[in-house]
């Protein structure tokens, strides 16, 4: 599940770098930081809905 978030979110991050006309080394730090960032929200949704449970 958080995998494909995070594929997700580097496939919005390759989007919106192309988009916005970078070259291949843009459209991979922006597909790394989409990445970082959904990973960092999912753990965060994961640990509270944990929390919530218990």
């Amino acid at each position: 599940m958080m995998w494909l978030v995070i594929a997700g979110a580097a496939a919005a991050g390759a989007f919106f770098a192309r988009k916005k006309g970078g070259r291949g080394v843009d459209m991979a730090q922006y597909a790394a930081v989409w990445g970082i960032c959904a990973a960092l929200a999912s753990l965060v949704v994961v640990v509270f809905v944990s929390r919530l449970l218990n």
